[in-house]
């Protein structure tokens, strides 16, 4: 009923000896379902040979096993069902990872046309129940079908149209339920898309709180929420309604209909002797194990509809192939890095940002790059630091392509610290450990000195352990940027890209940074190309360039 897609082994691929649980998990689920068929032919005994005989210890002795076979069945079940708990938590754990880790490796331009929260919304999604369809619904689906065969092939031995009614069950109860889980299937999309909606619209309000209240949003963030909600909701009330009515058909209707039919027919058979009354005990008996079994195929193959869709998003993201590629080349040390005729857009329809752009820049240079909002400033930091490729020209360091070196390797030589600071949730410590996690207390202490941020820190009661709260909300502007280059030393890069870093600072604070990276400059040998609209923060540059019609333009310094 339902059929593994290439899409779905590739997916499972990830998950250590997965073929083994299912095979596991099929073994132990058709032991446990083969025991419960032998309580009927003890009681078919009982009534048909024992009871006659007369025989009070035999009655006994069947009766314990029929007794004992149960709490067998329950012990079996119980460690098979803790087994695949501990199994489901790691495989789906281990699904959510390598979502998150592959994300992580696509290329910008991804993530340029993502929206954040949906993408989240979707990393998070449980994968427990989907994962559980495969280790355990899957493997109990087809130790079902085994024994739904094995009950029909014995009740033909007992008659063979008590069987062909037996057989009836599956094309009234499938059909219908097959329809109504393609419906539920389109109406879980949905519901996934409700969802990631409703978490953008609470992240954007929340993250961008200030505007929303000064703007007065309050009103319109609540409505559009109200609106994805009512959606959500409406979407559900519809997916229940199919669910009830698959559950009423399949047990309320078919499963009656089929029992009342069969033991009409049965009775008829035992009144004209072609049956014994222990047999209409075994074909009932079988009949409960029978429909029970034959639900949950049908269950299984419905419910698995609802889980197919809500995993889709999830499946999507583990199978993005578009990652970031690396050459093989190391790089420890450079004297100088080119731009040479390099084009590039971001798309078509925007047209190109840079057009033909050369650029020269030596080792232990600041070079300062100025021009309008949007002529290309910030694309060159992208550019070099691979976040995308040029459709022309190439750029080098020391006469060879960056993308003949190390991914990693090259963007260990660069530290870009922005305008836009990215501080996480958390302690001033645990911010700068982003940069070099096995750092020491006095190599922290020594770049909080280079920034002068030590004084501020060592007046905290809690020192490096201060929270600086979501995206650093508990510092000033001027303390963020500060530490955020503090990150960026402590890496030790000897490129420092500077995008717009004194854009929300004061002009003492402006002065004292660009004078404080000037000296680090001297010292470290840095190699410093700063964006900044601010034509005193550049005073200290070596070199000038306006970036106009795509191309870059030296200035006098």
């Amino acid at each position: 009923m339902v059929k593994k897609s290439v899409s779905n082994v590739s997916i499972f691929n990830r998950i250590p000896h997965f073929s083994v649980y299912i095979g596991l998990s099929f073994i132990l689920a058709l032991a446990v379902q083969l025991i419960s068929l032998v309580p009927p032919l003890i009681m078919q005994r009982i009534i048909d040979q024992i009871i006659p005989a007369g025989n009070l210890r035999d009655v006994t002795i069947s009766v314990l096993f029929f007794i004992a076979i149960p709490i067998l069945m329950t012990a079996a079940n119980t460690f098979y069902k803790y087994i695949l708990a501990v199994v489901v938590r790691r495989s789906g754990r281990a699904l959510t990872l390598a979502a998150f880790a592959n994300v992580l490796q696509q290329r910008m331009p991804y993530f340029d046309r993502t929206n954040s929260s949906e993408l989240a919304t979707f990393i998070r999604q449980e994968t427990m129940k989907y994962v559980m369809f495969w280790l355990a619904d899957l493997p109990q689906l087809a130790a079902n079908v085994v024994v739904c065969l094995v009950i029909v092939g014995y009740v033909f031995h007992i008659h063979w149209l008590l069987a062909l009614l037996l057989c009836l069950y599956f094309p009234i109860a499938f059909f219908p339920s097959n329809f109504f889980g393609r419906v539920v299937n389109g109406l879980t999309g949905r519901i996934i898309q409700a969802n990631g909606k409703m978490a953008q619209t609470i992240t954007d309000s929340v993250r961008s709180i200030r505007l929303v209240k000064a703007f007065q949003l309050e009103k319109k963030q609540t409505n559009t929420l109200k609106k994805a909600l009512t959606d959500a909701v409406s979407v559900w009330s519809k997916v229940a309604f199919f669910d009830n009515l698959t559950a009423l058909w399949i047990t309320n209707f078919v499963n009656q209909l089929i029992i009342g039919v069969i033991f009409v027919v049965a009775a008829g058979l035992v009144i004209q002797g072609q049956m014994t009354v222990g047999g209409i005990v075994i074909v009932l008996s079988y009949l409960a194990v029978f429909y029970a079994n034959a639900a949950t195929i049908l269950n299984t193959n419905y419910e698995f509809k609802k889980q197919l869709a809500e995993f889709a998003p999830l499946a999507d993201l583990l199978q993005l192939s578009d990652g970031e590629t690396s050459g093989a080349l190391p790089l420890t040390d450079f004297q100088r890095i080119a731009f040479d005729h390099v084009t590039f857009h971001y798309t078509e329809e925007r047209g190109d940002i840079l057009r033909d752009l050369s650029l020269a820049i030596k080792r232990g240079t600041w070079v300062g790059l100025v021009g309008e909002s949007g002529a290309g400033k910030t694309t060159i930091f992208d550019l070099l630091l691979r976040f995308y490729q040029p459709q022309k020209g190439v750029i080098e360091i020391d006469q060879t392509p960056i993308a003949d070196y190390l991914l990693s390797a090259l963007r260990q030589q660069i530290t870009l610290v922005s305008q836009s600071v990215s501080i996480f949730p958390g302690t001033i410590r645990e911010n700068l450990l982003l940069a070099k996690a096995d750092a020491t207390d006095a190599e922290l202490e020594e770049v909080l000195n280079e920034v002068a941020l030590t004084e501020f820190v060592q007046s905290l009661p809690e020192g490096l352990d201060t929270p600086v709260g979501e995206a650093g909300s508990l510092l000033s502007g001027g303390q963020q940027q500060r530490l955020s280059l503090a990150q960026g030393l402590l890496r030790h890069s000897p490129i420092l890209l500077l995008d717009e870093i004194s854009s929300a600072l004061d002009s003492d604070t402006a002065e004292a940074i660009k004078e404080m990276v000037y000296r680090l400059k001297e010292q470290n040998q840095l190699t410093i190309l700063s964006i900044s609209h601010d034509r005193q923060f550049l005073t200290r540059c070596d070199a000038i360039y306006r970036i106009q019609g795509g191309q870059a333009i030296e200035e006098v310094s």
